[in-house]
C-alpha cells in the first residue's frame, strides 16, 4: 500500500472517529448558528449560497444549510489541491448557478471555480471553500485546525485560528 493511500485511510479513520466519538459524547459547538439575516427554509429559492453565522468562534461563514465552510491551507489561489480522498472527508462546497451572498458576506469575494469533476465549487476571497463530513449538524466546528492546513473562514474572507504543527499531512 502506497504512503498516499495509508494516509488518506487514516484521515477518514479519524474522521469516522470524531463523529463516533461526538455521536456518543454529544459534545459539539453551538446546536445551530444565528445567521446574519433571516433564515430561509432549507432548499428555498432565495436560500444564500454562503452567509454568516456567530459561533464562539465569531462570525464565520456557513453553506445555505449552516454547515460550516473551511478554507485549506495547500490550496493554490482559486485552484483546489483536495481531490480523490480527501474531497471525500473534505467535500467541495458547491452550487448549480451563479453563488449568492447572504447579508454580511462580500458578493464581490463570492466567486466559484470549476473543480475536477466539473462541479461549481464557491470561491471566497480567492479560497475555495469546502464542508467537512464530520460536521453534521449545523454550527459544528470539527475541522478547525485540523492537521494545521484545514481551518474556517471569517467573513471577512480569512482563516480563523492559528497555524498548528503537525506531524501527517495528506
Amino acid at each position: 500500500m502506497g504512503r498516499l493511500t495509508a494516509v488518506a485511510i487514516a484521515v477518514v479513520t479519524i474522521a469516522a472517529a470524531a463523529v463516533a466519538v461526538i455521536a456518543l459524547t454529544g459534545s459539539s459547538t453551538p446546536a445551530a448558528p444565528r445567521a446574519g439575516g433571516p433564515a430561509a427554509a432549507p432548499g428555498a429559492a432565495d436560500e444564500p449560497s454562503v452567509r454568516v453565522a456567530e459561533t464562539k468562534l465569531g462570525r464565520i461563514l456557513v453553506n445555505g444549510e449552516g454547515r460550516t465552510l473551511y478554507l485549506y491551507m495547500k490550496d493554490r489561489g482559486a485552484k483546489s489541491a483536495c481531490s480523490r480522498r480527501c474531497s471525500q472527508v473534505w467535500p467541495p462546497a458547491t452550487v448549480s448557478d451563479a453563488p449568492t451572498a447572504g447579508p454580511g458576506v462580500a458578493a464581490a469575494k463570492l466567486t466559484t471555480t470549476r473543480g475536477a469533476d466539473h462541479r461549481r465549487q464557491l470561491v471566497y476571497n480567492g479560497h475555495p471553500l469546502y464542508t467537512l463530513t464530520a460536521d453534521v449538524r449545523p454550527g459544528q466546528i470539527n475541522g478547525e485546525g485540523f492537521l494545521g492546513t484545514w481551518y474556517v473562514v471569517s467573513a471577512a474572507g480569512n482563516r480563523i485560528g492559528k497555524l498548528t504543527k503537525s506531524s501527517s499531512e495528506y
